[in-house]
């Protein structure tokens, strides 16, 4: 889950091990602060609704290669939504780009979450977390950090805090990538374009 506290701000990416990382966060005594005006604690809070443009600590999110990220979140969302391959995934998040279903500095889970008759939060259907673009978690004040590689995040948290950030498992999802073909692969590269471009410079 995304995590707002006085001194740290962690934007959960879904499907970019959000859940290790915030359980180490709290494992050092890091704790959402409810009293912030625009975060309800949601899972996969924007850094839009967070407000962090204007916030004075350490704040970042991890990012992970777009490709990985897909089938990641393809597997995941299997028996949820209404597709049975590859293509019709693709062609199903296509049409949610193209009808605009996110927007950067707009668009975010709090207001578009729905409250189920326990009281938690619940997140749309359509689009789902998982297949939004990693760019629109996230703005510019945000330091970026690449999943495969956390020891730089552990660096730059101890130069911080100068304590030691311990992740436990990172869960490896049981699936391989397999073989894309051209077609497949631009339309991925069409979705999540400003995504391969972030990633490349971490």
């Amino acid at each position: 889950m995304s995590l707002l506290s006085k001194d740290l701000a962690f934007v959960h990416i879904a499907k970019n091990a959000g859940r290790s990382v915030s359980e180490a966060l709290k494992n050092n005594g890091h704790y959402n602060d409810m009293n912030w005006p625009n975060f309800n604690g949601s899972g996969h809070a924007t850094s839009y609704e967070m407000d962090l443009a204007n916030f004075d600590g350490f704040k970042f999110a991890i990012l992970r290669n777009p490709i990985e990220r897909f089938f990641s979140a393809y597997h995941a969302c299997f028996n949820d939504d209404e597709y049975n391959s590859i293509d019709e995934c693709l062609d199903m998040t296509i049409e949610w780009t193209k009808a605009r279903l996110w927007k950067r500095g707009v668009w975010n889970f709090t207001k578009h979450a729905c409250v189920d008759t326990k009281g938690g939060p619940i997140y749309p259907r359509v689009p789902r977390a998982q297949f939004v673009p990693q760019c629109f978690y996230y703005d510019n004040s945000i330091e970026l950090y690449d999943i495969n590689n956390l020891v730089n995040l552990k660096e730059a948290y101890y130069n911080y805090f100068g304590t030691k950030l311990e992740f436990g498992h990172i869960r490896d999802s049981k699936y391989t990538v397999p073989p894309l073909t051209e077609a497949q692969l631009q339309k991925i590269k069409q979705i999540y374009k400003e995504d391969f471009i972030a990633y490349e410079k971490i």
